[in-house]
């Protein structure tokens, strides 16, 4: 046979035997008919595993999203600062790895911030008696423990601006030691120091109610005032207090030493809310007051 068609063929090699061309033939379609049925089957299998790997990845995943979910749902609970333990219960066994490193991390920071929180906590405390005192030694005289001339210029136009607006009384009084400069002189500084301090004893003695407030003015003048809605005795208690500083005796390093006082006093309705006329009234009374003879009450 020559020049034989087998395109639709599978042959195997050529033998020649003299002028003879010797071939092994199958046909095409008798030879791929199993392979195409290996390939369909192995095909199928593949789209099976396909889907069961789909359908098995899903269930995980769900599970572990479930899980995710849940987790998240707790922890959103939480507010700032704040780390609470999560029951581990109902979580999967990995879920479940990871809360129990996340508890025993929460514990710790918890013990952490409450120690930190304990010690700012302490420590502002501390800042505020340490302010608190520094305020005080600012505003109070050191000799005497009356409250100084800087704290009166922050209270006095407060409150005669309260009595302005309200129609309230001004009681206010300057006080002033007589002759001073003589105790100074006669019986030394130290001597006038301890008579400042007795003074100022007996001054809040007498002038122990709430609504009083008294502060050393300057040097020997001190000053005392309230405000009140109705008139009061204020000119009475002065004079009482008066009376018993002239009475009082101071005995120093063997000596007997008294002193008086001269106070000039305002007692009105406030009808302007310039603070400097209620003081510049009352330090025209004492004016008075040393002129007349002193130890008295104008």
């Amino acid at each position: 046979m020559e020049n034989p068609n087998l395109a639709n063929f599978i042959t195997s090699e050529e033998y020649k035997i003299f002028d003879f061309s010797f071939f092994t033939v199958v046909p095409k379609s008798l030879f791929l008919k199993p392979l195409y049925t290996i390939i369909f089957f192995t095909v199928f299998l593949l789209m099976i595993f396909i889907v069961i790997s789909y359908f098995v990845s899903r269930y995980i995943t769900n599970r572990i999203t479930v899980s995710l979910r849940k987790l998240s749902e707790n922890m959103k609970k939480f507010e700032k600062k704040e780390f609470k333990n999560i029951n581990v219960d109902g979580f999967e066994d990995e879920i479940k790895t990871f809360l129990k490193v996340y508890n025993d991390v929460a514990n710790e920071l918890e013990r952490y911030v409450e120690n930190t929180e304990l010690i700012i906590k302490n420590k502002t405390r501390e800042i505020e008696i340490k302010n608190e005192k520094l305020r005080e030694l600012s505003i109070k005289d050191e000799l005497t423990g009356l409250y100084n001339r800087r704290f009166f210029n922050e209270s006095f136009p407060k409150d005669c601006s309260l009595a302005f607006r309200e129609k309230m009384y001004v009681n206010f009084a300057i006080i002033d030691l007589d002759d001073f400069k003589v105790i100074n002189d006669t019986y030394g500084h130290q001597a006038g120091d301890e008579c400042l301090r007795v003074f100022s004893k007996m001054f809040k003695e007498s002038f122990h109610r709430e609504s009083d407030k008294y502060f050393r003015y300057g040097g020997e003048e001190f000053v005392v005032y309230y405000i009140s809605k109705e008139k009061t005795n204020f000119f009475e208690k002065l004079e009482k207090f008066r009376k018993e500083v002239e009475r009082h005796i101071l005995e120093y390093n063997g000596e007997k030493i008294t002193f008086t006082i001269s106070i000039g006093v305002v007692e009105e309705k406030q009808e302007t809310s310039r603070y400097q006329d209620i003081i510049s009234k009352a330090d025209k009374n004492l004016y008075i007051a040393k002129n007349k003879g002193k130890n008295i009450v104008v």
